[in-house]
C-alpha cells in the first residue's frame, strides 16, 4: 500500500548573528525579521489571554496558551515557523509585561478619582489615610457611592481604566481583538479591580509612595476579586451579561468605531429593558 506523505518539517526562526545568543535572555532583535514580526504578534496575543481570559495561568496553561496563540499567528500570516522553547518562554513572559501595563494606566487615576491630596501635613495625612481605609473595606472603590456602597462596579475608574488600556483609540487593543473584549470579561473586571486596590494601597501610608507590584500577593486578591465576580454575574445572568456588553459597547463607541452587531443579538429596547431589570434589583 502507499505510505503516508510525511509533513514536511517547520521552517526555524532564525538568529541574526547565525546561532542563538550567549545567556539566557533572548529578545526580539536577535532573530531576524520573519521570525521576530510572528514572536512579536504571539507576545501581543498573550497579552490579550491574560487581559481577558486568566490574568494568572498556572505554568501549564502557560505554554498551552502560547503554544495556541502562536497557531493562531502563523494562520492568521499563513507562514509557520516551529515554536521552540526558547520562543514560548518570550511569550508566556509577556504576562508580566501585560499586568505591569494595566498599572501603569491606572496608577494616574486613581488621585483624580477618590480625592487623594498631597502634602504633607498630618490633616492632608489623616484625610488621605481615612480614606484609604474607607475604600478598602469590604471593595468599597469600585461601587458607585463607595461609601454607601451601592452600585456594583460601577464606580467611573472602571471604565476610564477600560478605555485608558484598550479603547484610546481606533487602533487600540480592545478595538483589535474586539473578539475578546466583548463583553467586557470578568476576568477583565478582576484584573482592574486588583490594580485599583493596588494603587489605592500606595497611599496607605497618608502619601504616595509607589510600590512594586507584587505578583503573587496580587494573584491572592485577583482570585477574590474573580470570586466576587462570578457570584455577582450569577445573581442574574441574562442582567449581568448585558451589564458588560455595555461596557465594550460605551468604551469601543469613545473610539469613534463603528460597533459591530453579530446575528442574534439582544436589539437596543430588549437591553434597556434588562438594564432596568438589573437596576430594581436589590443586588448593591
Amino acid at each position: 500500500h502507499k505510505r503516508k506523505k510525511s509533513k514536511a518539517p517547520l521552517a526555524k526562526a532564525e538568529f541574526v548573528a547565525g546561532k542563538p545568543p550567549g545567556g539566557s535572555r533572548t529578545n526580539l532583535k536577535d532573530y531576524t525579521e520573519a521570525g521576530a514580526n510572528l514572536i512579536k504578534r504571539a507576545q501581543h496575543l498573550y497579552e490579550v489571554h491574560v487581559w481577558t481570559r486568566d490574568s494568572y495561568p498556572g505554568a501549564v496553561l502557560q505554554l498551552e496558551t502560547a503554544k495556541d496563540v502562536w497557531d493562531k499567528v502563523c494562520t492568521d500570516a499563513q507562514s509557520c515557523m516551529e515554536l521552540t522553547d526558547r520562543m514560548a518562554t518570550m511569550i508566556t513572559k509577556y504576562g508580566v509585561h501585560g499586568r505591569s501595563y494595566v498599572v501603569d494606566k491606572v496608577r494616574p487615576l486613581i488621585a483624580s478619582t477618590y480625592g487623594f491630596k498631597t502634602g504633607s501635613s498630618d490633616k492632608v495625612k489623616d484625610k488621605n489615610i481615612a480614606t484609604y481605609k474607607m475604600l478598602l473595606e469590604e471593595s468599597a472603590f469600585h461601587y458607585k457611592d463607595p461609601e454607601a456602597r451601592t452600585g456594583y462596579a460601577k464606580n467611573e475608574i472602571i471604565m476610564d481604566a477600560i478605555v485608558a488600556a484598550w479603547f484610546k483609540t481606533k487602533t487600540g487593543r480592545g478595538i483589535t481583538y474586539s473578539e475578546y473584549f466583548s463583553p467586557i470579561s470578568l476576568v477583565t473586571l478582576a484584573l482592574i479591580f486588583t490594580v485599583i486596590e493596588f494603587g489605592i494601597q500606595e497611599w496607605s501610608t497618608g502619601q504616595f509612595h509607589q510600590a512594586t507590584f507584587d505578583e503573587t500577593a496580587n494573584k491572592i486578591v485577583y482570585d477574590n476579586h474573580l470570586l466576587d465576580l462570578t457570584d455577582w454575574a450569577a445573581l442574574k445572568p441574562e442582567v449581568t451579561n448585558v451589564v458588560l456588553q455595555r461596557m465594550h459597547d460605551e468604551a469601543r463607541a469613545g473610539t469613534g468605531a463603528a460597533l459591530i452587531k453579530p446575528a442574534g443579538r439582544m436589539t437596543e429596547e430588549a437591553r434597556e429593558r434588562a438594564l432596568a431589570e438589573l437596576e430594581a434589583m436589590d443586588v448593591d
